[in-house]
């Protein structure tokens, strides 16, 4: 598509719009909002949700795959998602999208509340059923979870001599990119973070604890450590299963800082 300057279609709305179409000039509009500012999410998803107003799904789709893999904890983009699988009759699609927005969202709670309300008065037809069977993922899921947690407390495992507890090996972790809306908003400081490994070191259960930092730095911390290396915990001289703690310092690399993990 041509590149129409925001300041161009102004001075020229009308050769334009005799030129091409309206829908074509919007979109033109929107992709120069995206550009303008692209760590936003919300021009981005203009975009997508334009072309589906087009049905055009699969310009729609390709739009949010493409910011998902940019920005894969953003809840907004994976609901988007599964409305345009929705749109495509990917039943089973839009729901696992579903389930995943709930997982990223910022508070799961509020989220499953959206999703109640939004199976009474959906947009798209479809969506209602989409968003009553994520419903029935997401709370066995958090059952789930709940009776894992329940069964496995969070207490170190040191009893005696030669046990030690889990412990991550930071020198396998890949560093991750600092968000770049917070980068933009200069926000720092430290995300406590949980984890539980098996065994085998295999990491089965994330978890942020609070803190005051966005949803984002609090997601790309949880992402970063979950594929990090973790030694297991040794109990009378065997591995087993145990929780192990984490935090994320993210710095501001324009300072001379290095984000970088502790524990």
């Amino acid at each position: 598509m041509q590149n129409i300057s925001i300041g161009h279609v102004r001075r020229r709305d009308a050769e334009i719009l005799a030129r091409g179409s309206v829908d074509e000039t919007l979109l033109g509009l929107l992709y120069n909002a995206h550009w303008d500012r692209p760590e936003l999410p919300g021009p981005m998803r203009a975009v997508a949700l334009y072309y589906l107003k087009l049905n055009r799904t699969d310009e729609a789709k390709g739009q949010l795959v493409h910011a998902i893999i940019d920005y894969p904890y953003h809840a907004p983009y994976w609901i988007d998602l599964a409305t345009v699988f929705a749109a495509q009759g990917r039943h089973e699609e839009a729901v696992g999208a579903l389930v995943v927005a709930h997982d990223w969202a910022p508070n799961p709670a509020a989220q499953r509340a959206s999703f109640e309300q939004e199976a009474v008065g959906a947009a798209i037809p479809e969506m209602g059923q989409v968003y009553r069977d994520a419903m029935l993922i997401v709370d066995n899921n958090m059952a789930t979870l709940a009776q894992f947690d329940a069964a496995h407390p969070a207490a170190p495992v040191i009893a005696g001599a030669g046990d030690k507890n889990a412990r991550f090996d930071f020198a396998g972790c890949d560093k991750p990119q600092f968000p770049q809306l917070a980068e933009n908003e200069r926000e720092t400081g430290e995300v406590p973070l949980e984890f539980y490994a098996d065994e085998a070191g295999r990491i089965i259960r994330a978890r942020t604890l609070p803190s005051r930092r966005s949803a984002d730095l609090r997601n790309a911390a949880l992402l970063a450590l979950a594929a990090c290396p973790v030694i297991p915990a040794v109990a009378y001289g065997k591995p087993v299963g145990a929780w192990l703690k984490a935090k994320y310092v993210w710095k501001l690399p324009a300072f001379g800082g290095g984000s970088h993990p502790v524990q």
